[in-house]
């Protein structure tokens, strides 16, 4: 396994449009497209892939945020998947590393995410990565 993270790049968008279609969010390749433009052009936003003998087996994008009730900024992981075939083999950790090697050069005292409970696995993996189950989060649809 010679297993390496980088920012992501045209080229990884066929495999990073299956990622997130694994995800839970199948979507077209130009919609994908569209997204990674738009955090491209954010500069407090970040999207890492990683990649294993030169395929992409992973992505994890980060958004750094001031807040309101903390002096620094926060950072949210607004996207983390591996690929199916490549699980519990190391490729999280290693997005994770980035994603907060990153948050912590952007001064962030504080990163967090949310996922489903019923990924077990994803839930217990990031309880495993020192994340703690806070809170509740409540979402309405504006569409």
């Amino acid at each position: 396994m010679t297993l390496r993270v980088r920012e992501a790049e045209p080229g990884d968008l066929e495999a990073m449009t299956d990622l997130v279609g694994q995800l839970g969010y199948p979507s077209e390749e130009s919609a994908v497209a569209g997204r990674l433009e738009r955090l491209a052009a954010d500069p407090t936003s970040w999207v890492y892939v990683a990649v294993d003998d030169g395929r992409v087996v992973g992505v994890g994008a980060l958004h750094v945020m001031p807040v309101l009730e903390r002096d620094d900024p926060t950072a949210r992981i607004t996207a983390m998947v591996v690929d199916e075939g490549a699980r519990r083999g190391g490729v999280g950790r290693a997005l994770l590393d980035r994603l907060e090697e990153t948050a912590r050069a952007e001064g962030c005292a504080r990163m967090y995410l949310t996922t489903r409970y019923e990924r077990e696995g994803a839930v217990a993996f990031y309880r495993r990565m020192g994340f703690e189950d806070t809170s509740l989060r409540f979402v309405k649809d504006l569409g």
